[in-house]
Order: C-alpha cells, then sequence, then structure tokens
C-alpha cells in the first residue's frame, strides 16, 4: 500500500469522516472518496485557497510554515494538511456541533 493509500485508509476511519481527497499543487487528483463531479468542485475552491494560506504566512514570516489548516461551518469541518509532494484535504462532521 502507497504512503497515500495508507494516509486515506487512516483517516477514513475516524469517526465523522466524510470523505478526503489528495491532490498534487498542479490540482491532480491523486485519490478522492467522492464521485467526479464533487472533486472538481471541491478541489477547484479548496486548492488555491490552501495555496493562498501557505504563501500568506509566509509572506508574514518567512520562517514560519501552515502545517494544518481548518475550516469550519455549522455543518461540516475541512481540513487541510499541506506536504511537500501533496494536499490531504479531508472533511468532517462538525465535532462542535449541537
Amino acid at each position: 500500500m502507497s504512503d497515500i493509500e495508507a494516509t486515506v485508509d487512516r483517516i477514513s476511519k475516524h469517526p465523522g469522516v466524510i470523505g478526503i481527497m489528495v491532490l498534487l499543487s498542479d490540482g491532480t487528483v491523486l485519490r478522492s472518496t467522492f464521485n467526479n463531479e464533487e472533486t472538481t468542485k471541491y478541489s477547484k475552491i479548496l486548492l488555491p485557497f490552501a495555496q493562498l494560506s501557505i504563501s500568506s504566512i509566509r509572506d508574514v514570516d518567512p520562517t514560519n510554515e501552515l502545517t494544518f489548516q481548518k475550516i469550519q461551518s455549522d455543518k461540516r469541518e475541512i481540513i487541510i494538511i499541506p506536504s511537500e509532494s501533496y494536499y490531504v484535504i479531508a472533511f468532517t462532521e462538525n465535532s462542535q456541533q449541537q
């Protein structure tokens, strides 16, 4: 099993995980648990957002690096984990939801 498959498998087993995508910085989808339409929609929105966040952190402090990003709404959480090779994006149920 590849690193990516192992990562997707490990994250998928956590309670509340809705879906996972693994993307290259050029938008190439390495792995997704979503259908093609959802994968395309989410990757087009979230990849540029993640890249802007990374560059913003570097602009503020060139010695600092974004390691984790969490976007929380009333219903969902989106967790973005950048690495040197790819981005892991996980969608979960909002753990704070009442």
